[in-house]
């Protein structure tokens, strides 16, 4: 573009100064032509009133000679400044190609420029810092609600488990202060079975009829006892109570307990000798230990 608009300077250039040349001649042949007519004249005996269309063509050819230097200047003026619009475009073009050069190769920022973005990196790098602040707090926040989270669930688990033990142990040994009265009266009937002396139950031919009646009568109670006893343990167990009777076992403090000791050579020492009352489980769980003579240990 530059280029193009020195090329059409310098052709309005060149046409201005053929302007001036033209006018300038015609200014001299004027002149002469003025001369010669007023020589002409002189030497004929002409008088200078004659003379009036010849200073107007004085002035004429001097108005055309004036304005030819004037047309002149101007066009040396017009071609100055065409010339150095040209070169102003021409220098305008050349720095704006160095500036896309440089871009194009990456080349490094003007200090202003620098010192333009630098403040903009700082406050990037400032808010990046912040950002990574915020970020690990929320990180710390975040560990902490899983370790809380951990920790209620695992009392959420505890306490589910705690209250499934507590509903089973219920179901299971809810019975057991009712068993207990049972129990108790399970031993009035085997220590009223146990008073009964074994010669009453025996049948005899001799003897009144009235004590054979009494007898009888005897030994059906003795039996009717003995029916109930048998049933209420039944029941027991059907409900998870179970007897036992630790009679020769060894002694187990968890399952006995010792109410005296007496010396038996026949069994060893630490020996269940005797049971005063049989012991009862629960679901596998001691509801009453059992009332036993141990064997004493043998002196030396």
């Amino acid at each position: 573009n530059g280029e193009t608009r020195a090329a059409s300077g310098a052709c309005d250039v060149g046409g201005g100064a053929f302007v001036a040349m033209a006018l300038a001649t015609r200014a001299r042949r004027a002149a002469s032509l003025v001369g010669r007519v007023r020589c002409a004249f002189q030497n004929h005996g002409g008088t200078g009133s004659g003379f009036g269309w010849l200073e107007r063509m004085e002035e004429k050819s001097t108005t055309m000679r004036g304005e030819g230097k004037d047309w002149n200047r101007t066009t040396r003026g017009f071609s100055a400044s065409a010339q150095d619009a040209a070169s102003e475009e021409q220098k305008k073009s050349k720095e704006e190609k160095e500036k896309a050069s440089e871009e194009s190769e990456g080349g490094e920022e003007g200090p202003e420029n620098s010192e333009e973005i630098a403040p903009d990196v700082n406050e990037l790098q400032e808010q990046l810092e912040k950002q990574k602040v915020e970020v690990d707090d929320l990180r710390a926040k975040a560990k902490e609600s899983d370790t809380r989270l951990l920790r209620v669930l695992a009392d959420m688990e505890n306490l589910r488990e705690r209250t499934a033990r507590q509903a089973e142990n219920a179901t299971k040994f809810g019975i057991q202060g009712f068993a207990k009265g049972i129990v108790g009266v399970i031993d009035t009937f085997e220590r009223a079975v146990e008073s009964v002396p074994t010669e009453l139950m025996e049948e005899v031919e001799s003897g009144t009829e009235e004590e054979k009646r009494l007898r009888q009568v005897l030994r059906s109670f003795h039996e009717g006892i003995k029916m109930t006893e048998k049933q209420l343990l039944q029941v027991l167990k059907e409900n998870g109570v179970e007897q036992y009777d630790p009679t020769g076992e060894p002694f187990d403090p968890n399952l006995h307990q010792a109410m005296f000791e007496l010396d038996d050579p026949n069994k060893e020492a630490g020996t269940v000798a005797m049971v005063t009352k049989k012991g009862y489980l629960l679901h596998e769980r001691v509801m009453r230990p059992a009332d036993v003579g141990v064997v004493k240990a043998k002196s030396e």
